[in-house]
């Protein structure tokens, strides 16, 4: 087993393991959509699926795979048209005999197998009880929690931040200046940043919402590495444990690194495994 193996777990199985065979499937089946074996195009002959655009999407940057399919669709579909076109010419070519993409598929071949190993040994150890466990720690570790509900105006400096509580204390609603004024990205909502479990906000934000009561705001700016704050305090509130099924995901999510990380122990605790420095000399 390559050492390559827990890094490509962490950054990227656990989506692969979560997301199984339907990864390739469109996102209107539910809704009796089209099947991923529908012809968009065809190529001197050859097509191009529904799936492999569906695939081709989840290989793009992450902003392009929150858009919805028809937004992206000519983009997709030309650059698999392209792809086909260029994949056909090098082949004509007789590229695929190269010893350079024999080296490449050898090593592509590792990754494709590593990563089914991975998901077949989640989907094998994945179990309820095993998730139910999860989410017993994770309803242990909110109890005793609060929640806060808070809005902020967040500014660049302390005297414009002084600013908008003299407007504050004149009359002014909190949600319209910061909605004008806060250079955070929760300006279009008024600065309300929502509920909040504790320990989600930083220290010393946490710190001084909480010390407020209810409806009120901060009559000093608060500093942080973000900027110049002015706070107000929506509400407190003892922290509710999500349900099960709320926290479904992320419980598999964190089964799944779990899983990950007791294969690599398992592996290496059966191995031979030597090591060496830059200039090959054997660590000690």
């Amino acid at each position: 087993m390559t050492s390559v193996l827990k890094p490509i777990l962490a950054a990227g199985l656990v989506a692969v393991a979560l997301a199984g065979p339907a990864a390739a499937q469109s996102p209107d089946d539910a809704a009796g959509g089209p099947s991923p074996d529908t012809v968009l195009a065809r190529v001197n002959g050859s097509e191009i699926t529904l799936a492999d655009l569906l695939i081709a999407r989840e290989r793009m940057p992450e902003q392009f795979r929150q858009v919805p399919v028809q937004a992206i669709y000519p983009l997709l579909v030309n650059g698999l048209i392209d792809s086909r076109l260029a994949v056909a010419e090098a082949r004509r070519r007789n590229l695929q005999d190269d010893d350079k993409v024999r080296d490449l598929m050898r090593r592509f071949e590792d990754q494709v197998i590593e990563r089914i190993l991975v998901e077949t040994y989640v989907n094998e150890h994945m179990t309820d009880e095993r998730l139910r466990a999860e989410y017993d720690k994770l309803v242990a570790a909110e109890q005793g929690k609060t929640e806060l509900h808070a809005r902020h105006i967040l500014l660049e400096d302390k005297e414009t931040a002084e600013q908008m509580i003299r407007q504050l204390d004149g009359g002014a609603e909190f949600a319209a200046l910061a909605e004008q004024h806060s250079t955070g990205p929760s300006a279009p909502r008024g600065g309300d940043l929502g509920w909040r479990t504790e320990g989600e906000l930083i220290p010393e934000f946490e710190t001084a919402a909480k010390a407020l009561p209810p409806g009120t705001y901060t009559k000093q700016p608060l500093q942080t590495r973000y900027g110049w704050h002015v706070i107000r305090l929506e509400g407190l509130r003892d922290s509710t444990p999500p349900t099960f099924e709320e926290a479904e995901r992320e419980l598999k999510m964190r089964v799944t690194r779990q899983l990950a990380d007791q294969l690599v122990t398992e592996l290496r605790s059966g191995a031979s495994i030597e090591r060496f420095e830059l200039d090959g000399a054997p660590t000690e």
